[in-house]
């Protein structure tokens, strides 16, 4: 007979009072020592669904372990995958106090039902499981079925393996090419007794509980539409011990069921962690055979989200726990108040409540939307993001919003890790250190010819923004710049305080780098046409190549608008000119600007009888002024003029062709430019002013986005938030839905979902 033994366990915050064992030198002291730190990303997006023409505005929330805002990092790296885990686009998000907004342009034409948000830092690919990743849905797009027989199941004891003559728990999950499927199920034994039912719960996932008999073989039944998969049960240890883990109101509940016959020969260790921070940890109290134990942990010592329970046979990881902690004193509440109206807006104040009614200041980002069929259910929050993901195996999961803990806890019984190496394990929570914070961009060259020792970075305005030693070394770089994609910067030689014009410097302007590549989105290994898995709906209008060589045409109509409006005081008749760009290849190898006008225009000087010269453009004679006086006939062959003192260049056909020379500053005040200008193309990506797109979708139950607020703040020295929206959303509207994400000063984080009938 099993007997029962209740005991009370206090877990240590210090391991200073617990005795220097092996235990403690050779897992413990390990742990602790040399720990990185720990970077975590969200990425609150403006809505959930998205069409072929929408743009992703985004949010990103970039913390350390305590979810306070990251001071260690400035550059996010944001791509958006396609199904099979191929960057689409790729964005570099400037982090200021650990957060930053962008906006990715969803590529056309649209071939994939699903896109994915990819989100990390340099830094966190020293680890090998915390990247953010997101589901983006597509609507419209729809795919062709298809059938595919290839089903896995997997099995899952709790305590990591089956014991014999005592009661085991199974999680079951059944997948197919990473797709899930539901099932009902059965256990039964070697003579087809049935021993239990069940059913998938959610994701393909499943458990149940038996008694493992001696000399009996066990199997697992899954009963599809047209479908019986059966897997037999692996055999059992004959000794060992396993428990059971729940979660009650007030404590963490841990039955330990054990079948030992040499007692005293192996101990075991019960450490509960999350990452490398240790929560604490017990040795099994003296044991008998077939005995079960019962040991009761009050919740408020573990950390809210996922806590791993990692079990040790002496210094050996046998299985591995997670389970879920919320702890309900950490949650926040937010109030709103109607300040002011205005013609067009309503302005309101927001304030977050802690749970003692006390104001805290916050950082928030508002997403507004308007929601008919009570649908809406982000697939990420701030509190997956930051307590579940990052410790986790499964790329993409939502828990928060779930408010059953029976499945949540069905999840996290399939997170288990069994028969870890101890090195594995060490190596899993404290990885070697191979990437650094990245604050700020990095630029990487080349020089050919070496001037001086000193290489220096110019602004525009010909400030010194930083200085290098080169030390007889061609390659240089220079770091922590805040420089967007676009952007012009120079660069010159410097001795005793004089510049020196470099040549020959050519920029890396291609970062090689590899991105953590996302398996589980691999949707299977059939290989078909891309046409023939997707389409679009019939009733979109498809681009062809008349629609690209319209948006050419308006980028240098555009062009052409900025011209015009600079020079409008300076040219008659100015709307008749139109400019001619100048790629910076002719500034940087000063060219000559009549050999320039030649390759571009087809203008030479040609000469009259020997008499006279005259400028020709192709066929029609031409006048050439510089900044705006006419260059006689006599001095056009003697008119010497680089491309790299040139601002700007204009024509204006007619029966005489004229030309309009502006120079730059530098040849006005007959300065010489001694630096070598460059245009970044691997900094910042800039993030722009967000405008709503108020599609009309065909299917009135989607839920569809009203306003983006990103940057929500109180005003210095103030905890209370204002902010307005338009006149025409009215909040207290059944159908209007408010989604907060954000994070308190105090690390606290906020993941409230707003209907309008709460404000009434």
């Amino acid at each position: 007979m099993i007997k029962k033994v209740f005991l009370l366990i206090i877990l240590l915050k210090s391991i200073n009072l617990i005795s220097q064992n092996n235990f403690v030198q050779n897992v413990i002291k390990p742990i602790q020592e040399n720990n990185l730190l720990y970077e975590k990303v969200f990425i609150h997006t403006n809505k959930e669904k998205y069409s072929y023409n929408d743009i992703i505005w985004f949010k990103a929330y970039v913390v350390n372990k305590d979810n306070r805002a990251s001071k260690n990092t400035t550059l996010l790296y944001v791509n958006l995958l396609d199904d099979k885990g191929n960057i689409i686009v790729s964005k570099k998000v400037f982090i200021k106090n650990g957060e930053g907004i962008n906006q990715i342009s969803l590529p056309y034409p649209i071939n994939s039902k699903h896109y994915y948000i990819q989100a990390y830092t340099n830094y966190m690919r020293n680890f090998s499981e915390n990247y953010f990743i997101k589901k983006i849905n597509i609507i419209n797009v729809k795919s062709k079925s298809f059938k595919e027989d290839n089903f896995d199941i997997e099995l899952f004891p709790e305590g990591g393996s089956f014991l014999l003559g005592v009661e085991n728990t199974i999680g079951i999950k059944l997948k197919n090419n990473e797709n899930t499927i539901s099932y009902k199920g059965e256990l039964i034994d070697d003579k087809s007794k049935t021993i239990s039912k069940f059913k998938s719960v959610f994701d393909g996932i499943s458990k149940t509980s038996f008694l493992y008999d001696e000399n009996k073989k066990y199997y697992i039944n899954l009963f599809l539409k047209d479908t019986v998969l059966k897997k037999e049960i692996p055999l059992p240890k004959q000794n060992g011990v396993i428990f059971n883990l729940k979660n009650t109101k007030d404590s963490v509940k841990i039955v330990f069921r054990s079948h030992l016959q040499n007692i005293n020969k192996n101990n075991y260790y019960f450490l509960f962690h999350r990452k490398s921070e240790i929560i604490g940890y017990f040795e099994l109290p003296f044991h008998k055979q077939n005995e079960e134990k019962e040991i009761r942990i009050a919740k408020d010592i573990f950390f809210d989200g996922v806590n791993t329970l990692t079990v040790f046979k002496n210094e050996e990881s046998i299985s591995q726990r997670k389970f879920y902690i919320k702890n309900e004193g950490n949650s926040n509440t937010i109030k709103i108040k109607k300040l002011s109206e205005s013609l067009d807006s309503i302005t309101y104040s927001l304030e977050v409540l802690d749970k003692r009614k006390t104001n805290l200041q916050a950082s928030l980002s508002l997403s507004v939307l308007s929601d008919k069929h009570f649908k809406f259910k982000p697939n990420n929050t701030i509190e997956d993001s930051f307590n579940f993901m990052p410790y986790i195996n499964n790329c993409i999961k939502h828990f928060s919003n779930e408010d059953n803990l029976n499945f949540i806890d069905l999840v996290l019984l399939t997170q288990q890790k069994r028969n870890i190496k101890l090195n594995d394990f060490l190596q899993d929570l404290n990885p070697n250190y191979k990437y650094s914070f990245e604050f700020g961009v990095k630029l990487k060259g080349k020089i050919n010819i070496i001037l001086s020792n000193e290489l220096a970075l110019i602004s525009n305005k010909n400030q010194l923004i930083h200085k290098i030693s080169l030390n007889s070394n061609k390659n240089f770089e220079f770091k922590r710049l805040s420089v967007y994609k676009g952007d012009t910067i120079k660069m010159s030689f410097m001795k005793n305080n004089e510049a020196i014009l470099p040549k020959k410097i050519t920029l890396d302007t291609i970062k090689p780098f590899t991105y953590p590549k996302i398996t589980c989105l691999t949707r299977n290994n059939n290989k078909q046409k891309e046409n023939d898995f997707f389409f679009v709906d019939s009733t979109f209008i498809k681009l062809d190549e008349v629609k690209v060589k319209a948006k050419l045409m308006n980028k240098i109509e555009n062009e052409k608008n900025k011209f015009h409006k600079k020079y409008r005081n300076s040219i008659n008749h100015v709307s008749l000119y139109k400019p001619i760009k100048i790629d910076n290849y002719y500034k940087e190898r000063e060219t000559d600007l009549m050999k320039f006008l030649f390759e571009k225009e087809e203008v030479r000087i040609a000469n009259w009888k020997g008499v006279e010269d005259y400028l020709m453009v192709r066929s029609k004679e031409g006048i050439l002024l510089i900044d705006g006086e006419k260059i006689p006939s006599y001095k056009l062959s003697s008119t010497s003029l680089k491309m790299s003192e040139i601002e700007d260049l204009a024509i204006r056909s007619g029966k005489v062709c004229i030309i309009q020379v502006f120079t730059n500053t530098n040849y006005k005040l007959d300065l010489k430019d001694l630096s070598k200008k460059f245009i970044i193309k691997d900094g910042y990506d800039r993030s722009k002013k967000y405008s709503a797109n108020f599609l009309e979708y065909e299917n009135t139950n989607e839920v569809k986005e009203l306003d983006w607020k990103p940057i929500l703040k109180p005003q210095e020295n103030k905890n209370t938030i204002v902010f307005k929206l338009n006149k025409d959303i009215d909040i207290t509207s059944n159908n209007i839905i408010l989604c907060f994400q954000g994070i308190t000063n105090k690390g606290s984080l906020i993941n409230k979902i707003v209907r309008g009938y709460q404000f009434n």
